[in-house]
């Protein structure tokens, strides 16, 4: 029973974690019917929304709700709440019988007042009664007695509320760090600086520094094959050399993209820091062999292994060895001349991806210091000026001479027409030779983890308990990597008590959880989700799977 449940449950965070971009929005809703309209609010992390149907709202959190008579009608409220109990809610400031457009509330309008919410989980149900003759409702004490009144002119509306512990919104990947006991800070060090010319050799025998080496020594003297000096030929020429190695960078949170270049056959690729951001995870997406759009599904993982924001540069290193594409190389500065032709390829907009542009060489700053909005100033020896039309999505993206050689790293823009700046590859090669902070190797497998990778068809890199939910009985948590960066992205716990699936994700790998999914009634499909936009540890929206599709149908804010 378990087992099948939990395959079923592994392809639905399959598809969870494909879908990296999610389009949201705040959904308010009114229930009506033919007599009344209701609308039913909650008050949550001190704010107040419109409630939907089927709504979530967790433990210590309040509620109030308003009916308005279409017509003049007696109106009484109900609550079954969540261990099955009824009573009659009262309003403070009108009687039952309401007028035609009258609308009452239900205690008061003074959030003071509202229902508050225990501890005791569960649905809640309001039942609203409205009926044109009063009715006797002392006798009422079951929901069977209560459906009966359902006959002739006496309508019941329902309107149910989820009711959530607050553990489950508040607890975070910090309490999950301490069972999986993750080493994230594992370095490689690159001794030696690399110096303009190659004059020095690197002492260090790493296979980065290896990397590292080969990038320099194959930016020596490359040109590419057949190069055409005839306008328009040498341009295609350089496009279709090139564009191979420029790739399409996709991060989770926030969600964005930028331009990057592969620079080495074991999957080194180089971008602005700003594209980044915090992520330690990005998403790679290579141009397509047969043109046409990328497929969101057809990506690679890639690790943020240096982050440097000053030189506002950043490397990434791909979990697996990209095939059959062309590294491109690396030019010499002193190569960069005021009036060179230069040629970029990026991904500007929302819908231009792979878009080749030309331009030449303005000026070029020496030790030039720039900023955006965040109060960290940046800093280059070399920045290149060029009239060569980019914007946004070409962060990242190279800057290219007649060659097809690197000469700098397409950055911000100007505050002229067609002015743009790009780091040059002189302050590129400075970064490369800097500390990298590589992924952690993947944990040799316990016979229960390799048991378990497969009974939930995937890579569990650990089995940890913990009383999660603070019953007093431990808990099975499932650590697991099926993008195999040695680092977790997927947590499954297990509520031994209750026989249910909890499921926390870390997409971008950061620490700091995105989603949390979980059930929130007897069916055992998950159906509730729980996101963290801005990385603060707090629910930011909801998503609600009405039909248990595995597929959200609304979202809420938090």
């Amino acid at each position: 029973m378990i087992k099948l449940i939990k395959n079923k449950k592994m392809k639905k965070i399959s598809k969870i974690l494909i879908a990296i971009f999610l389009l949201t929005t705040s959904i308010v809703s009114i229930a009506e019917s033919n007599e009344v309209n209701l609308t039913v609010k909650g008050y949550h992390n001190d704010s107040t929304r419109i409630l939907d149907n089927n709504s979530v709202l967790f433990s210590g959190d309040s509620f109030q709700l308003s009916v308005e008579a279409l017509e003049e009608l007696y109106i009484y409220v109900f609550l079954i709440d969540s261990n099955n109990n009824i009573q009659q809610l009262k309003s403070l400031n009108s009687s039952s019988l309401v007028s035609k457009d009258q609308s009452i509330s239900f205690p008061s309008d003074n959030p003071s007042d509202w229902y508050q919410l225990d501890e005791n989980v569960g649905e809640e149900t309001l039942i609203i009664v409205s009926s044109p003759s009063k009715i006797n409702t002392t006798q009422i004490m079951n929901k069977d007695q209560l459906n009966a009144l359902e006959a002739g002119e006496v309508k019941l509306e329902k309107f149910r509320i989820k009711h959530l512990s607050n553990k489950i919104a508040l607890r975070g990947i910090n309490d999950l760090d301490t069972i999986a006991d993750q080493n994230l800070d594992s370095t490689v060090e690159i001794s030696s600086r690399i110096s303009e010319n190659l004059g020095s050799i690197l002492d260090n025998n790493s296979s980065q520094t290896r990397t590292i080496l080969k990038i320099m020594e194959d930016s020596k003297d490359t040109e590419l094959t057949s190069s055409s000096k005839t306008r328009g030929v040498k341009e295609i020429r350089i496009f279709e050399e090139t564009a191979p190695a420029v790739v399409f960078i996709a991060t989770y949170t926030p969600p964005g993209h930028g331009t990057g270049v592969l620079i080495s056959n074991d999957g080194l690729i180089f971008t602005n820091s700003h594209v980044v951001g915090e992520a330690k995870k990005v998403y790679i997406y290579f141009m397509p062999k047969y043109g046409g759009k990328y497929s969101q599904e057809d990506y690679m993982t890639g690790m943020v292994v240096n982050n440097n924001k000053t030189a506002d540069l950043a490397l990434i290193k791909l979990t697996k060895n990209p095939v059959g594409v062309k590294p491109l190389s690396l030019a010499n500065s002193s190569s960069i001349k005021i009036g060179q032709d230069v040629h970029a390829i990026g991904h500007p907009g929302n819908y231009a991806q792979w878009s080749y542009t030309r331009g030449y060489i303005g000026q070029i700053l020496r030790n030039h210091e720039w900023g955006y909005d965040d109060g960290i100033t940046r800093k280059a020896q070399m920045v290149i000026q060029s009239q060569t039309p980019i914007m946004g999505g070409n962060s990242g993206g190279p800057l290219l001479d007649d060659n097809g050689k690197v000469i700098g790293v397409n950055t911000y823009g100007g505050d002229y027409e067609a002015g743009n700046y790009a780091v040059s590859v002189k302050d590129l090669k400075l970064f490369l030779n800097e500390k990298i902070t590589m992924p952690p190797k993947a944990p040799s497998k316990t016979s229960e983890a390799i048991q378990a990778s497969y009974e939930w068809d995937g890579n569990v890199i650990r089995v940890g308990r913990s009383d999660w939910n603070g019953d007093g009985v431990k808990d099975t948590f499932y650590f697991i990597d099926d993008d195999y960066t040695g680092i977790w992205e997927v947590v499954l716990i297990e509520i031994t008590n209750k026989d249910e699936l909890i499921v926390v994700l870390d997409y971008d790998e950061d620490g700091r959880w995105n989603e949390k999914i979980i059930n929130t009634n007897s069916n055992p499909d998950l159906d509730f989700h729980i996101y963290d936009d801005d990385g603060d540890g707090k629910a930011d929206y909801y998503g609600y799977d009405d039909n248990e599709d595995g597929v959200v149908d609304r979202y809420e804010e938090a």
